[in-house]
This record gives structure tokens, C-alpha cells and sequence, in this order.
């Protein structure tokens, strides 16, 4: 009996190895969903600043499987999505935004799974710039009763 039980224990032993073994091998084939991803999606924001109401974001799609797609879409920081199917030519569109914030592109492909990739916007500028100046004027010549005044270049 004890011997029949060292034999049951080794082979109980051996099977969690070979279990473990495939578990392991299984976990390091594994692809990210990076990698099997059906769409490779780049977003480019603008750079400097803008004074205009808008910048211009190039959003570019390639469809890795040929899956094709059911929707498009945008949307601004939390705003509603927006369907941009009917702005791309073949694999590239120019969305121009009103807002500084975080732009998210999403595809839903056929299947209804959704892709996303997101970048920062941070180019919209309308303030003009203000400049103060704390000296104080000095005449320069008088004419009369008035005092032409200048800013005097030291302090």
C-alpha cells in the first residue's frame, strides 16, 4: 500500500509540472493587444501655439486585417462622439478642433470592438498678450504748462 501510494503521489507530482509547464508556455505566446490589434491608429496634434478658434488634428487609420470597420468617431475631453467616417480619404483625415484638451479617436470595428488612441491638445491660445510696466514717467522737456514724459529706460 505504501508503495502504490509513492507511485499515485509522483504521478500526481509529474501531471502539476506538465500542467504548470503549458500554463507557461501558453502566458509567453500570448500577444498583447497592441500587437493583434486589427487597426494601427496615429493621431497627430498640432505644436507652437494658434491664435485662430481651431488646430488641426491629422488622424491617420490603417486597417491591419482588412476587417473594415462599422464607426468612426471623435470627441473632445468628455464632450459627445462624433462621426468622422465621411472626412477620411482612404486611410487619412484633418479634424480641426475648437478647444484645447484630450482628443479620443475611436473605430468600432464590425464586431462591435472598440479602439481608441488619444493625444493632448494644447495649442489654442485667443488672449493677446498684456505687458505692464511699473516705473514712472519722468518729464523730459516741458513746453509751457506741459511736461513731455518718457518712460525712462532704468528703473
Amino acid at each position: 500500500m505504501k508503495r502504490k501510494w509513492k507511485q499515485w503521489t509522483a504521478f500526481l507530482c509529474l501531471l502539476m509540472l506538465l500542467a504548470a509547464s503549458l500554463h507557461l508556455a501558453r502566458a509567453e505566446s500570448a500577444l498583447t493587444q497592441e500587437e493583434c490589434a486589427p487597426y494601427r491608429i496615429v493621431l497627430t496634434a498640432p505644436g507652437g501655439w494658434n491664435r485662430s478658434n481651431s488646430a488641426v488634428i491629422t488622424v491617420n487609420v490603417k486597417d491591419e486585417q482588412n476587417l473594415g470597420w462599422y464607426q468612426m468617431a471623435y470627441r473632445m475631453n468628455d464632450g459627445d462622439w462624433t462621426d468622422c467616417e465621411q472626412l477620411f480619404d482612404k486611410s487619412k483625415a484633418e479634424i480641426a478642433v475648437h478647444e484645447n484638451g484630450m482628443f479620443t479617436f475611436r473605430i468600432t470595428d464590425p464586431h462591435g470592438h472598440t479602439f481608441e488612441e488619444s493625444t493632448r491638445v494644447a495649442v489654442i491660445d485667443r488672449s493677446a498678450p498684456t505687458v505692464q510696466d511699473s516705473r514712472r514717467p519722468r518729464c523730459i522737456r516741458w513746453h509751457g504748462d506741459v511736461c513731455e514724459t518718457a518712460l525712462s529706460l532704468l528703473p
